[in-house]
């Protein structure tokens, strides 16, 4: 026979090992979380540097189809997010009726206003100095809360303000030699209008989740969002044609009437199909590796932001990733502004000292802008944390302009 003590303490030793047991798996857990998190950080880091850089190769590999190119990287991003959306429906083995409840006036608005941003950011791109290309779009940053009316917290005051000081020193050279540079400057100014459609779209996002508290899935956003945006780019081709030449004069931008022609011969040009044409055929291949950047930049970011222990750790990991790769795409791209020395714009020390301290500014303010303070950062106009993940993965891929 077994005494009572004993009993007691043979289940106390069951107890205590299944506890030491469980403690291992969770231990475990965690472990490949982290791992898994590490790794898809630096999945985004690679992400941005390649979204931006091939984003540049693709408009000054062809400026005289820059339009085309915008029709073919939403054709990515619609079959794309199509493959995502069927690929799910098909495991519910339903279609998905997400997709038909979106609030599809407002998801229309925003369409426009990042067909708008897309249109600014294409027609200007190729007289930008590349790494303008990365510094000239934070300031959306700063813009999204003033247009939503939020105050900002010490933090974002303190980045936004670092933010002007930086890109005003980094275009001191243009702005000071601005006869020699004119195509630059009106360029990187059209450029950088391209943040507030940008903004106000950001603006939309969180005032459609606010009003009309409904889990939006990001697939089905994005999916509807970039079909209407096709539609409005297709309308306003002609126009997107004829202002490529942006900066020239008058009398160089081509006529509408040959509108068709260049289209024809763009898509023929983009496709192989026409070598006279053409001086590259690398125009599918970096429109795909744009694509394939944004959405898994995307991606990773809305897994990190959705799955991490805390909402703050989330967030933390998120920026710090997104700031890093910033900062590689922004060496990156000085890297290839420089490698045609008689290309470059800036050659002097003087101009190339002002481009290094108003990046760092930029990089400085970006990264204070987006420390996160408090419970929610002040990011988030809602209480509700089942919005959460949704919002904040749709802002964060906003601040690199991925869609």
């Amino acid at each position: 026979s077994t005494y009572p003590s004993e009993l007691s303490i043979e289940s106390q030793s069951v107890s205590s090992s299944a506890n030491l047991l469980t403690s291992e798996n969770s231990n475990d857990s965690n472990y490949k979380k982290k791992i898994v998190r590490f790794v898809l950080s630096l999945v985004v880091v690679f992400a941005v540097v390649m979204e931006r850089t091939s984003f540049k190769l693709m408009v000054d590999e062809y400026p005289s189809y820059r339009f085309i190119l915008m029709q073919l990287v939403l054709l990515f991003y619609i079959m794309f997010s199509s493959l995502c959306t069927s690929f799910r429906a098909l495991n519910e083995r339903s279609l998905s009726r997400d997709f038909f409840y979106l609030p599809m006036f407002d998801v229309f608005k925003i369409a426009v206003l990042e067909s708008i941003q897309m249109i600014l950011m294409y027609i200007s791109a190729s007289k930008v100095e590349p790494f303008f290309i990365v510094v000239l779009i934070q300031p959306s940053l700063c813009l999204s809360p003033l247009f939503a009316f939020r105050k900002l917290t010490p933090s974002q005051a303190k980045g936004t303000f670092l933010l002007i000081v930086g890109i005003l020193a980094s275009m001191l050279p243009l702005l000071l030699y601005s006869e020699s540079y004119p195509k630059s400057v009106i360029c990187c100014f059209v450029y950088f209008l391209s943040v507030f459609p940008a903004a106000l779209a950001e603006c939309l996002k969180e005032k459609m989740i606010c009003t009309h508290e409904i889990a939006i899935d990001p697939k089905n956003f994005n999916l509807a969002v970039c079909l209407f945006q096709l539609f409005f780019v297709l309308l306003c081709s002609p126009f997107i044609y004829k202002f490529q030449w942006l900066g020239s004069s008058w009398n160089s931008y081509p006529e509408i009437n040959s509108f068709w022609d260049a289209f024809r011969e763009g898509w023929e040009c983009i496709l192989g199909g026409k070598p006279s044409v053409c001086s590259s055929f690398l125009g599918l291949q970096l429109a795909l590796i744009h694509t394939i950047s944004a959405i898994s930049l995307g991606v990773c970011l809305e897994y990190i932001v959705s799955k991490g222990d805390s909402l703050n750790q989330s967030l933390k990991l998120a920026h710090i990733s997104l700031n890093f790769g910033i900062f590689v795409a922004v060496l990156f791209l000085l890297g290839y502004s420089w490698s045609d020395w008689d290309r470059a714009s800036f050659q002097s020390w003087g101009q190339i000292a002002s481009v290094f301290v108003g990046s760092f500014f930029v990089l400085c303010g970006v990264v204070m802008f987006r420390r996160v303070e408090g419970d929610v950062a002040g990011i988030l106009t809602t209480a509700n944390r089942k919005y959460h993940h949704v919002k904040l993965s749709h802002q964060i891929s906003e601040d690199t302009n991925g869609s």
